[in-house]
């Protein structure tokens, strides 16, 4: 585990970004709430420093998606679309092709979207005040699985409670992950991350400590 600040965290991606430059393809998972906004206003002035043959290898799709259509409100899509993708584009810095979406229009199933989705080298996880991550809710049956692709949520403690969701075991091959404490109200979620005597089912956030190298972000 590695300690970041908010401020040095997009240099840190980028690095590891930078570290994988041999790789076809690098694959990006993305969460979303309103605190990382800044993380990711970082990263879009970041992306501009990563060479183009590089930029052109990086595709992006997300931890987890609600089952609803991508202009609601409720996708995650869309508000990553609406914070980060657009300036990408807008800048030229990508092309619409490297983002990876879940598409209920067209009646994707879970199995095309995990086939689209070969491997992970970098997820930003951001971590609820119940201490899910992706739709992985403590307690909840999802943490029993052990497959190894996006698996289906019909009942999800936090609305919409239809979902897909990364899977337990997709951690454990992530190359980097980054997770996030943000803002004061997630100091005992912290807390409670740091406790080596709380396992994952109480608290998947812990989840991440399976992954080949991970990042924890806080600015507590």
């Amino acid at each position: 585990m590695t300690n970041l600040n908010i401020s040095n965290t997009s240099n840190k991606i980028i690095e590891c970004i930078n570290n994988l430059y041999s790789k076809e393809k690098i694959f990006i998972w993305l969460s979303w709430w309103s605190s990382l906004d800044k993380i990711y206003d970082n990263l879009i002035n970041s992306f501009e420093k990563i060479e183009k043959e590089i930029l052109e290898k990086l595709f992006f799709c997300f931890l987890d998606e609600r089952i609803v259509p991508i202009d609601n409100d409720d996708s995650n899509y869309k508000s990553v679309y609406k914070k980060f993708f657009s300036k990408l584009l807008e800048k030229n810095l990508i092309q619409k092709n490297q983002i990876i979406n879940f598409d209920i229009q067209k009646n994707e199933t879970i199995k095309s979207y995990s086939n689209r989705i070969p491997k992970i080298d970098i997820a930003l996880f951001w971590v609820w005040e119940d201490w899910h991550i992706a739709s992985l809710f403590p307690n909840h049956k999802l943490l029993l699985n052990e497959e190894n692709n996006y698996l289906e949520i019909l009942d999800s403690p936090k609305a919409p409670s239809h979902r897909i969701s990364i899977s337990k075991n997709m951690i454990n091959n992530i190359n980097y992950s980054f997770i996030f404490f943000i803002w004061e109200k997630k100091k005992v979620a912290l807390e409670k991350f740091l406790d080596k005597k709380i396992d994952y089912h109480k608290l998947p956030a812990k989840l991440i400590k399976n992954s080949k190298n991970y990042f924890l972000v806080t600015d507590l």
